[in-house]
């Protein structure tokens, strides 16, 4: 099967194949999944194939890397949906969007990991078809073309003021694309947005 996505944190890499990915990079904070003695060096120099991480994901079609965590579309055959999110990484800005910011990692045998589907936050029901991870925030985008975001919003990088570490809504506007930079997020609806300072 051919890669059909990539993305590159600042010292780590995934690339991505419709049914698995593979990782390579600093695992200081254990991003990679362990699958061997030596898989929690500092730095990891071979790729790492994560075929495991969980029985309900049928197929991936994005992934975006964020500085400590990172975000992959996937689709779930025991969910209603098309499109949910896989998540991986720290969390200690709300960034996994857990409604906390309390650790997602600890370093076993398996990954913990944050499923986000079509019930982020109970709130709405739009599958997600797109992910973006800045440094310490996300931006997810919908099949209806809503914008969610979550994490740090010290630069403004969420376009709301709720900061409750889940998901929330970018009210009254419709967006196709997002990217998100270190302090940043970038919208694309019929006009550009940049969200910062």
């Amino acid at each position: 099967h051919d890669i059909i996505d990539f993305d590159c944190g600042p010292n780590y890499t995934i690339l991505l194949k419709e049914q698995s990915f593979y990782i390579t990079g600093d695992n200081t904070y254990g991003l990679i999944h362990k699958t061997d003695d030596n898989i929690y060096n500092n730095t990891h120099k071979r790729w790492v194939y994560n075929y495991d991480i969980c029985d309900n994901i049928t197929s991936f079609s994005q992934v975006s890397c964020g500085k400590d965590h990172f975000a992959i579309v996937c689709n779930m055959k025991e969910l209603d949906v098309s499109n949910a999110v896989f998540f991986r990484g720290l969390n200690y800005s709300g960034q996994l969007g857990t409604g906390n910011n309390n650790k997602c990692i600890d370093n076993d045998t398996s990954y913990n990991m944050i499923i986000c589907n079509k019930f982020i936050s109970g709130k709405h029901t739009d599958n997600i078809r797109f992910v973006s991870c800045g440094s310490t925030h996300t931006c997810v985008i919908t099949e209806n073309f809503n914008a969610y975001t979550t994490g740090s919003n010290t630069h403004r990088e969420l376009c709301h003021t709720i900061s409750d570490n889940s998901f929330n809504i970018i009210e009254d506007i419709s967006f196709a694309y997002a990217s998100c930079g270190k302090n940043t997020t970038l919208l694309l609806s019929g006009k550009l947005t940049s969200l910062d300072d």
